[in-house]
């Protein structure tokens, strides 16, 4: 629902759409926002676009003028001249990477959701449901 209605404001704030309109790097974000936060809850897929956008526009230019302000202290042309949001797809890679490993079921799961991921984990009990029985 909310993917449709984002659509449409979308479509009249551009007056049109066509299939161009939209790019591979807006397909790849958006899989990001959903996987940062989670398929389990609208909530944590909001909190994962909030934080995939706020990695995206704050945090990649002041980690860009970190580098910059180290390159001028070491004294490295190569770091002084770097331009890391450039690069910040293959951040995005590493973010979706480490999420799918270290944590699928996103930054703040439901219960379901984490039950449903963590179902037959050694660590969670037995490996039925992740229970222990009574």
């Amino acid at each position: 629902m909310f993917g449709g209605l984002a659509g449409a404001y979308y479509g009249a704030f551009i007056k049109n759409i066509f299939p161009t309109s939209f790019s591979f790097n807006i397909s790849i974000l958006i899989l990001c926002m959903v996987i940062l936060g989670g398929m389990g809850s609208i909530y944590c897929v909001i909190l994962g676009a909030v934080a995939s956008q706020g990695l995206n526009f704050y945090l990649l230019p002041q980690i860009n003028e970190w580098v910059h302000a180290l390159g001028e202290a070491v004294g490295s042309a190569t770091l002084s001249n770097a331009d890391v949001p450039k690069y910040n797809f293959c951040l995005f890679g590493i973010t979706l990477m480490l999420m799918m490993l270290l944590r699928p079921e996103g930054i703040i799961p439901n219960r379901q959701r984490a039950e449903e991921m963590h179902e037959g984990d050694p660590k969670s009990g037995d490996a039925i449901g992740g229970r222990t029985r009574a």
